[in-house]
């Protein structure tokens, strides 16, 4: 059974249709008090559709709306490890699919999306669906007790006559692991999660396997692609490989050699490469494996001398080292930040 089926209780039910769901016959009986709409002020709401069904956004959430072209081919959506995201100003943002998180019915393969940018605790992340229709002030209204369970939900409202669902963005973000797992309300309302050292610190980081069991850690800010690319293509420039890429020939840098750990015995034709772009250049970092995007809080970081690693971190709950990339590439090719004023190294106290 599905979060969206028919909810039942002993004396009425609430069936869902097209735009929301239709209006219980005794509202007491579902929400088990009676709300006075003079007690409760109104809420803003930005309202949603995903296949055929409506929901209502808080807009405290909402950070900004991103409309993409049909298809969203060539509009900054790409996939890592199976996983969907957005550049969006040159940052990975994640993607949730809200017709796929609450199994919705009535959705169109390929049909247009939109994204609501959306913030829970200290991470973004982008909601994807299938229409905006407008901005709403609406009256909160307590959830059915048959759907508290399901945790995606903070209450309900009524529109044209229609019972619809408030979506909680916390409940969306921790259900499809878009934040901290069990990241909670009382967390997001604690002083120190929003000051502004907190948020001067969080990092987004792609997390990479190095060699055998290497984990490494590499800003998104310094990401500019993520490419495959075959081992039969890679060709000999002096002592480089290189590999043809976007009219221009991009070095590859092997990083389990750069940081001096064993390599992978991986024989796949498909190497994963980051590709760290400067101006008009592009620079190739091979990788073993590319395992996720988090967003933390980098204040536990040592310095452990180590070649082309500036600081070793937890990060989910790991030990990571924090790879110097531009160190990395200079190694290789020592002109290629000729004229660069911005290191974009990772913030953080070292100790």
């Amino acid at each position: 059974m599905n979060l969206l089926q028919t909810m039942e209780t002993k004396n009425s039910s609430i069936e869902l249709t097209s735009s929301g769901a239709s209006l219980p016959v005794e509202m007491g009986s579902v929400y088990g008090d009676s709300i006075s709409h003079k007690e409760q002020q109104a809420v803003p709401i930005l309202l949603v559709k995903s296949g055929d069904k409506s929901f209502a956004v808080p807009q405290e959430n909402l950070l900004e709306l991103v409309r993409l072209d049909k298809g969203g081919t060539k509009t900054g959506m790409e996939m890592i490890k199976g996983s969907p995201v957005y550049r969006l100003r040159g940052n990975l943002l994640p993607l949730v699919s809200l017709h796929e998180i609450l199994e919705i019915g009535g959705y169109q393969k390929g049909e247009q999306e939109k994204i609501v940018v959306l913030q829970a605790g200290e991470c973004r992340f982008g909601l994807l669906v299938s229409e905006i229709i407008n901005s709403e002030q609406i009256i909160e209204q307590p959830l059915p007790h048959c759907l508290k369970e399901t945790r995606v939900y903070t209450g309900t409202t009524i529109l044209d006559e229609k019972v619809i669902l408030i979506l909680d963005v916390l409940g969306l973000a921790n259900k499809a692991h878009a934040i901290k797992e069990n990241f909670t309300h009382e967390d997001a309302e604690k002083p120190d999660s929003h000051s502004k050292e907190s948020k001067d610190d969080l990092q987004t980081l792609l997390i990479i396997g190095i060699g055998k069991e290497g984990r490494m850690a590499i800003p998104l800010s310094q990401v500019a692609r993520l490419e495959k690319v075959r081992r039969s293509s890679v060709e000999k420039s002096g002592a480089l490989d290189v590999v043809q890429y976007r009219d221009s020939i991009m070095p590859l840098i092997y990083l389990s050699k750069s940081l001096g750990v064993g390599a992978s015995k991986s024989n796949k034709d498909m190497m994963d490469i980051v590709v760290f772009s400067h101006r008009s250049k592009n620079a190739g970092l091979v990788v073993d494996h590319i395992f996720d995007i988090a967003s933390e809080t980098l204040s536990k970081q040592r310095s452990l001398n180590r070649k082309n690693v500036f600081a070793t971190t937890v990060i989910q709950g790991q030990v990571t080292d924090l790879i110097d990339v531009e160190k990395t590439i200079c190694e290789v090719d020592p002109g290629f930040f000729q004229g660069t004023t911005d290191s974009g190294v990772i913030k953080g106290d070292k100790s």
